[in-house]
């Protein structure tokens, strides 16, 4: 998603639909000043007669003000005193935050609570990638890593990235939703249990527990909400299965896939339907079969190589037709590969080298690859022989037909994607202040596996 700029340099709205955020401005023209204060220009006050006090005629009486005057005086002042409040309560929260962003706020103590979960998810990672010696130590966060950054330092680097997507988050999340009943009971149900359940159910007590790690009961009130908003804001805005995604970034995010069609040549079984059962017999080939299969391989990979060598006999569709009339196997079936698919994942399980031709190639272009697959549960068999690839445009919206296992997570995957777009657009709003350099030290902090989230209340 791109996003444009206003003429005035302003940033346009960052959401899908690309709805402008800015509200218009208008300009006043200041009226022009003559003579003195107001007075008409050339025109002398000197000699003009005052009276100061009006005559009987001149005197009517004052009218009550109305319900309807005294009503909008009334609502207008408390506008006024509430506004002054409201900048009040917002400027002592910006002052005792560490980082915020368009009225989302993170104080220290919620800041140290995000501090003792992520040292606990970070130092997993870290684990997961083989990290030798991974502890929560002075040592350890002092070692360097291969390009001679501390762990300590690529741990603080880390943790300022991840509340700046929790402010980020919320931002998105407030400007799309708000926190319905059953939200506010989710929240309210988790942080009941962790109390409940882990500290002996009072405040007191989560407040003894908690202290070590920095933060009190407000604190983690604060930061559970904080956190669910930052996990829902994407389903808030695309719904939880992402068909609310508008239908001009659904067919952009389609470029993303390649479109081909498969032809495949084995050369270890010949397969024959059985015309009683309907079902496929399998034989393994004679040497003689084996080599006939060979030969044709050999000519039609020729064939390929001879556009490139511009001699000879080339490739074309009514050619890779014949491949998919004469030979069985998977052919002629659509393919739709795209990296982030689970069902390119697991076609690329057992082909890989097919997936990767298919990329390289261009629209019209044919290419093969070599298969050798092992026998598994996927492939009894295993396969032995080649694939014949033929790339061709992508045409109307597959993504919408929900037999083709190739889009079953089409809509996910595109909400994801933007999501990631939006998200780290707005994390350019998320700022931190003076007072974390000041007040934060995300290392100090210990590991919190006690009062955590480890699921959200049902």
């Amino acid at each position: 998603m791109k996003f444009k700029k206003t003429d005035n340099g302003e940033k346009n709205s960052r959401i899908p639909g690309g709805v402008s955020q800015n509200g218009g401005k208008t300009s006043e023209k200041n009226s022009k000043k003559s003579g003195g204060a107001g007075n008409p220009v050339g025109i002398s006050m000197k000699n003009s007669q005052r009276r100061s006090v009006p005559t009987e005629a001149e005197v009517k009486p004052r009218k009550r003000p109305s319900f309807l005057t005294v009503f909008i005086c009334v609502f207008l002042s408390a506008v006024i005193i509430f506004g002054a409040v409201f900048g009040i309560v917002s400027a002592v929260r910006s002052s005792r935050s560490v980082i915020n962003g368009e009225g989302v706020y993170i104080s220290e103590g919620v800041a140290n609570y995000f501090a003792s979960i992520f040292k606990v998810q970070y130092r997993g990672i870290l684990n997961s990638n083989n990290v030798s010696g991974a502890e929560d130590s002075e040592e350890f966060w002092n070692k360097k890593d291969e390009n001679g950054k501390t762990y300590g330092e690529l741990f603080e680097s880390e943790f300022r990235e991840y509340l700046s997507e929790i402010v980020a988050g919320n931002i998105l999340f407030n400007k799309f939703s708000k926190l319905s009943g059953a939200d506010e009971r989710v929240i309210e149900d988790t942080i009941a249990n962790v109390v409940r359940d882990r500290v002996g159910g009072t405040v007191e007590s989560f407040n003894a527990a908690a202290e070590k790690y920095g933060f009190d009961y407000d604190d983690f009130c604060e930061a559970v909400e904080l956190q669910y908003k930052a996990e829902t804001a994407r389903i808030a805005i695309y719904g939880s299965d992402g068909t609310r995604l508008d239908d001009s970034l659904a067919n952009e995010y389609l470029k993303k896939y390649t479109h081909v069609s498969l032809a495949f040549i084995r050369t270890d079984y010949t397969r024959e339907k059985d015309s009683v059962t309907g079902e496929y017999v399998y034989k393994v080939m004679t040497d003689a079969e084996r080599a006939g299969r060979e030969a044709e391989i050999a000519r039609f990979k020729g064939y390929i190589d001879n556009i490139e060598l511009g001699t000879g006999e080339i490739m074309t569709a009514a050619t890779f037709r014949e491949i998919v009339n004469d030979f069985e196997g998977d052919s002629d079936v659509e393919f739709y590969f795209y990296d982030g698919s689970s069902e390119t994942a697991e076609f690329k399980l057992d082909f890989s080298s097919v997936v990767e031709v298919a990329y390289e190639l261009e629209n019209g272009e044919f290419g093969y690859a070599e298969c050798n697959v092992e026998p598994s549960s996927r492939y009894q068999r295993g396969f032995e022989g080649y694939c014949f690839i033929y790339k061709t445009p992508i045409s109307g919206t597959p993504y919408k037909d929900k037999t083709n296992t190739f889009f079953a997570d089409f809509y996910e995957k595109a909400s994801k994607y933007y999501y990631a777009v939006n998200l780290n657009e707005y994390k350019k709003d998320a700022e931190f202040t003076d007072r974390y350099d000041e007040v934060m030290n995300p290392l100090s902090v210990p590991e919190n596996n006690e009062l955590c989230i480890m699921g959200w209340a049902v």
